[in-house]
C-alpha cells in the first residue's frame, strides 16, 4: 500500500473558516500533505482565494466580482493566490480555477510562473474549457481530470478499454458516485494505477469512509478534518511523520 497524501479541502475547514489563514495554518500544523483551495477574480482584477462567488461583507453576500482586492483583504484570514503561494514556498497546493474565465486561467498561469511553483501545484476545475486552456499555456503544470474527463475515464474503465496504457492526465479527483454511477471502486482504482493515474477522492469526513478508501488503495483523500485522517493513517501504520 502506498502513501496517502492528505489533501485539506480548504485547509482545516472543520475547525477555521474555510479558504483562510488560520484554516491553512492549522492544516500543515495537522500534517496535510497538499492545500486545496479555490480561485476567484475580484473587481480590480486580483486573483483571491474564496470558494463560492460571494462573500460576507459584515452587512451580508457580496459578489466577489464586485469588491475589489483592498476591500475583500480587510475580511480576516482572506488571501491573493500570490500570497498563497508565498507564504508556503515548499507545500504542494491543490488549486480549482472556480469561475469560466479565461483571464483567471491567463492569470493562475503567471502566478505559479512568477512564484516557480509549477512543481507543486495542481490545477483543477469543473469547467473542461479552463483545463483545455491551462495546459496549452502550461503544459509542465499537473492537472486534475475535469468532470467530463472523470465520466470518460469511467466508462473507458467499465468497457475494459486502455489498461496498461498511460492516461493523459495524471490526477482523478471526485466524488465517490455521480448520481447511480458509483465511479470510485477498488476496481476503478486498481484500473486508474494501471494508466498511472492517481485517484483522489473528495470530501471524506467520516472515519470509516477514510479507512474503506485507505484499504481500496485510493492514492489521496479530500478531506475538511485533516487531523483525523492524520490520525487514520497514523493507526493504519502508514502516516509519516517525519515529513
Amino acid at each position: 500500500m502506498g502513501k496517502v497524501k492528505i489533501i485539506a479541502h480548504r485547509g482545516d475547514s472543520r475547525y477555521f473558516p474555510e479558504n483562510r489563514s488560520p484554516a491553512f495554518k492549522s492544516a500543515r500544523q495537522k500534517g496535510a500533505h497538499i492545500l486545496e483551495t479555490d480561485l476567484h477574480r475580484t473587481s480590480d482584477d486580483k486573483v483571491v482565494l474564496n470558494h463560492d462567488d460571494t462573500v460576507d461583507d459584515g452587512f451580508g453576500p457580496i459578489a466577489i466580482r464586485g469588491i475589489n482586492s483592498t476591500d475583500f483583504l480587510k475580511l480576516d484570514g482572506t488571501l491573493t493566490f500570490d500570497a498563497f503561494l508565498s507564504r508556503y514556498p515548499k507545500l504542494s497546493c491543490n488549486v480549482d480555477i472556480k469561475d469560466k474565465d479565461p483571464w483567471l486561467v491567463d492569470m493562475t498561469v503567471r502566478t505559479i510562473r512568477k512564484r516557480k511553483a509549477g512543481d507543486r501545484v495542481i490545477v483543477a476545475s469543473f469547467y473542461h474549457s479552463n483545463l483545455r486552456y491551462f495546459r496549452r499555456l502550461f503544459p509542465d503544470c499537473r492537472t486534475a481530470m475535469s468532470p467530463r474527463e472523470v465520466l470518460f475515464f469511467y466508462f473507458a474503465y467499465k468497457l475494459k478499454i486502455g489498461r496498461n496504457k498511460p492516461f493523459p492526465v495524471g490526477y482523478m479527483q471526485t466524488c465517490e458516485s455521480y448520481g447511480p454511477l458509483k465511479i470510485v471502486t477498488p476496481g476503478l482504482i486498481e484500473y486508474a494505477h494501471s494508466r498511472g493515474v492517481e485517484v483522489q477522492p473528495w470530501t471524506i469526513n467520516e472515519k470509516k469512509d477514510m479507512v474503506r478508501l485507505i484499504n481500496w488503495g485510493v492514492d489521496g483523500i479530500f478531506t475538511d478534518d485533516p487531523g483525523l485522517l492524520a490520525e487514520v493513517l497514523t493507526e493504519m501504520g502508514l502516516n509519516d511523520e517525519s515529513e
